[in-house]
């Protein structure tokens, strides 16, 4: 039986600069975090989506995972792996939560 959900997602994390207690500006740090598991269904030509805006967004793949994976909002960046390779590299379009499953469109 294949595997549901084959790939990582990781979303990047920013922390933001500063001011340290010398009143100096601090370079702010980003890093990827472990967000949950994935599979992704790529399409074969552009395709639109209408954003929670209401606006209609060109998406090139829906990234579906688990029933309960914990939101992941508009523009913020996300990697797909497998076993650590990166094969996907977009930013979020859209986010939905459905019955049995939730669904980003990048």
């Amino acid at each position: 039986m294949a595997n549901q959900y084959p790939y990582d997602l990781y979303v990047l994390t920013s922390t933001g600069g500063g001011i340290d207690e010398n009143g100096f500006p601090t370079r702010g740090s980003s890093e990827w975090v472990f967000h949950s598991k994935c599979r992704e269904s790529s399409t074969n030509k552009p395709d639109f989506v209408s954003t929670d805006g209401g606006e209609v967004s060109k998406y090139s793949s829906v990234v579906v995972m688990p029933k309960g994976t914990s939101e992941i909002a508009v523009n913020t960046k996300i990697q797909l792996r497998d076993n650590g390779k990166v094969v996907n590299e977009a930013n979020v379009i859209k986010f939905s939560e459905k019955q049995f499953h939730c669904r980003l469109w990048v």
